[in-house]
C-alpha cells in the first residue's frame, strides 16, 4: 500500500523546545524521555528537503523532521501498545521497498549518513502505522466501516477499463511537438471511432490494439482508475464513469484521444476492489485517524540540539539537487515556537 498519511503539520499540545546548547554527544532529538536515532532524524530531514518547493528553508525543514521523529516514537509506541505485529506478508513488503530504495538511493543515502537498517526501521513505521488504521476501521476492527460502505466508495470513485491511447499531434521539421492539422486529426478520430464500433459489436478490444499496432497477440491490461488520479487528463474519470458497463467509447481531452472500455463489476474487478479497498478505507476514514494521531503526538515534547540538526542539514545540502546552491552562513536559527 502505498504511503498513508502526510506528516501532521501542527500539534496543538505539543511542546516544542529547542535547544541552543549541546545535548550529550551524538544526540540531535529527544522526545519525551527516548533519544532518536540521529539517522532517523536525518531521513526525515531529507524527507523534508525533498518534499518542498523551492530551496529548502532549514527553519521549517527541521521543524518538520523533528515533528516526524514524534510521530515515529508515538506510532511505534502505540502499535507496541495495542500488542500488533506485522504478517510474513507486510515484512517482504517492507523488504522489498527498502531492498527498491536501497538499490536506486543507497550512495546518496550513506552519503547523508543513513543505512539500509535505519531505511528498514522507518518503513517498519510505515507499516505500524497502517496495522493500527486497519486495526482501528477494518472489519474486526475497534470502529470498523461497514463493508457496504467501502464498496460503495469503490464503485462511486473507481472504474476498471480497457484503453488504446493516441495523441493528436504530430512532429515538425524541428522535432518540435505540435497539434495535428484538421485533416490528420479527423483521420485519427475517425480510426478510434472505428475500434469502438468493433468493440461494441463484439471484437475483443486486444485484438483491435493489435491490429492497430500491427503486433499480433499484443494484449490490453485492465487498469483501475480512481477518481483523483493524476495520470490521465482532467475530465477523464467523468467520461469514462458515462460509458456503460462493457461498452467502448471514444474520449477526446485535448490533444489526447482514447478508445476506452469500461468493464463490468464482475469476478475479475472484485480482485481489483480488494486490491484498492484499504486504499478506500484510508479516503473513508483518513482525516478522522489523523485526529487520533494527533491525540498521540500531542503527549510528548522534544528537544532538538541545534548544533547537531544544522550538521545534519549541512550534510544534506551538500549532496542533494534539492539544492543549486548552498551558502553554510545562510543557514537560519531555529527559533523557539
Amino acid at each position: 500500500m502505498k504511503k498513508i498519511f502526510a506528516s501532521i503539520g501542527i500539534f496543538l499540545a505539543l511542546t516544542i523546545l529547542f535547544s541552543s546548547c549541546d545535548l550529550p554527544t551524538g544526540k540531535v532529538i529527544t522526545v519525551g524521555s527516548v533519544e532518536v536515532d540521529k539517522e532517523i532524524y536525518t531521513y526525515y530531514l531529507d524527507s523534508a528537503v525533498a518534499s518542498s518547493e523551492g530551496v529548502p528553508e532549514s527553519t521549517t525543514i527541521m521543524k518538520e523532521a523533528a515533528e516526524n521523529c514524534v510521530r515515529y516514537i508515538a506510532v511505534n509506541t502505540v502499535f507496541s501498545e495495542m500488542g500488533l505485529s506485522l504478517s510474513d506478508t507486510k515484512k517482504n513488503d517492507v523488504s522489498q521497498t527498502v531492498n527498491d530504495l536501497w538499490r536506486l538511493y543507497g550512495n546518496y543515502y550513506e552519503k547523508i549518513g543513513v543505512s539500509k537498517q535505519t531505511l528498514t526501521k522507518v518503513y517498519e513505521s510505515k507499516a505500524y502505522e497502517n496495522a493500527i488504521f486497519l486495526a482501528y476501521y477494518d472489519t474486526d476492527g475497534i470502529t470498523p466501516v461497514p463493508e457496504e460502505t467501502v464498496e460503495k466508495y469503490f464503485s462511486d470513485n473507481y472504474a476498471i477499463i480497457k484503453s488504446i491511447n493516441g495523441y493528436l499531434t504530430d512532429l515538425d521539421e524541428n522535432g518540435n511537438t505540435v497539434p495535428m492539422d484538421a485533416e490528420n486529426r479527423q483521420k485519427t478520430t475517425t480510426s478510434f471511432e472505428s475500434f469502438v464500433t468493433k468493440i461494441n459489436a463484439g471484437t475483443l478490444i486486444d485484438d483491435v490494439y493489435s491490429d492497430y499496432i500491427g503486433q499480433e497477440g499484443s494484449t490490453v491490461q485492465p487498469v483501475v482508475i480512481s477518481k483523483d488520479s493524476s495520470l490521465y487528463p482532467e475530465g477523464f474519470f467523468e467520461a469514462v464513469k458515462a460509458i456503460e458497463d462493457d461498452k467502448a467509447d471514444v474520449i477526446v481531452l485535448g490533444d489526447y484521444i482514447f478508445a476506452v472500455q469500461r468493464l463490468a463489476s464482475d469476478s475479475d474487478s472484485n480482485l481489483y476492489y480488494q486490491l484498492n479497498r484499504e486504499d478506500c478505507l484510508l479516503n473513508i476514514k483518513g482525516e478522522e485517524f489523523e485526529e487520533l494521531v494527533a491525540q498521540w503526538t500531542g503527549k510528548y515534547s522534544f528537544e532538538v540540539n541545534q548544533r547537531a540538526a544544522k550538521s545534519c542539514y549541512k550534510k544534506i545540502a551538500a549532496n542533494s539537487s534539492a539544492f543549486d546552491t548552498f551558502e553554510d552562513e545562510t543557514l537560519s536559527e531555529t527559533e523557539t515556537q
